[in-house]
């Protein structure tokens, strides 16, 4: 089965989403199942050197307080085990990031997405600053020399583009956008249940009977 998980590393839902499906998948049985991360912009035009959060939600979204809004992703963050520090995150692009997702190989994804949410969501990384990106892969495994040079090239700029735009005809309702097997789809951070039922679900309909 392939999973195909539409996602902004800066987006704390899919943070939270991802832990969703690592449980999901700790406690599945059936099949082989193959995660395939792909890239959507919740801010493409999100400034090189951003504000704090609480300043851009004020200022761009209209709220208020952004305090509450925190709280909730910081309690749903806690019952999956993630700690996130809002007043350390500050906004900006993530082109860059999602480019380095798919320079790395593939078996190494997850791992340098979960360093990637790390370093934003708990230490203020910066996810433009080729050196903290390139901290995030050697961490994983890869060279660090290597993924340097090839971020500060052009690779990856077409096929992220491409990308980009094939997750914009298929996301619905935000992300992080599960589709299991390129037909059943659903949105938001799902808990681990929810999504071992889709699993089943996908390959019951590939079975043609009933889940």
């Amino acid at each position: 089965m392939i999973v195909d998980v539409y996602h902004d590393i800066v987006c704390p839902w899919c943070r939270i989403g991802k832990a969703h499906l690592d449980l999901a998948l700790a406690g599945w049985e059936g099949e082989p199942v193959e995660v395939r991360w792909r890239p959507f912009l919740l801010n493409p035009e999100a400034p090189t050197a951003g504000g704090d959060l609480a300043t851009y939600f004020r200022e761009t979204k209209g709220v208020a307080d952004p305090a509450p809004i925190f709280r909730r992703v910081e309690a749903a963050g806690a019952s999956a085990r993630l700690h996130f520090d809002f007043a350390r995150a500050r906004v900006g692009p993530t082109q860059d990031a999602h480019r380095l997702l798919l320079l790395v190989a593939p078996e190494r994804r997850a791992t340098v997405l979960d360093a990637l949410h790390r370093v934003y969501f708990e230490e203020g990384g910066d996810l433009a600053d080729h050196a903290l990106l390139t901290d995030a892969a050697a961490e994983a495994g890869e060279d660090r020399a290597t993924i340097l040079a090839r971020l500060a090239s052009d690779e990856g700029e077409a096929e992220l583009a491409e990308a980009l735009r094939a997750s914009q005809a298929t996301v619905r309702g935000g992300v992080p956008f599960f589709v299991f097997d390129e037909t059943y789809a659903l949105s938001g951070a799902q808990p681990p249940e929810t999504l071992r039922a889709a699993m089943r679900e996908t390959v019951a309909a590939r079975a043609g009977v009933g889940a």
